[in-house]
């Protein structure tokens, strides 16, 4: 019951989370935060779905 809030607020979160994990990509949260940081200064990708490659 607990898990159907989660799936229809974050359901595609946890899609484009797990096909990451298949890759077994691992970002650095500090390219993260330089990507947001980078973001709110210039948002070029504002309303765009965003997937982080190494």
């Amino acid at each position: 019951m607990q898990r159907l809030p989660f799936r229809l607020m974050l359901g595609r979160a946890y899609d484009d989370k797990d096909a990451q994990e298949m890759r077994n990509g691992r970002i650095a949260r500090a390219d993260v935060a330089a990507y947001i940081v980078g973001q709110i200064a210039e948002p070029s990708h504002a309303g765009k779905a965003v997937v982080f490659v190494r």
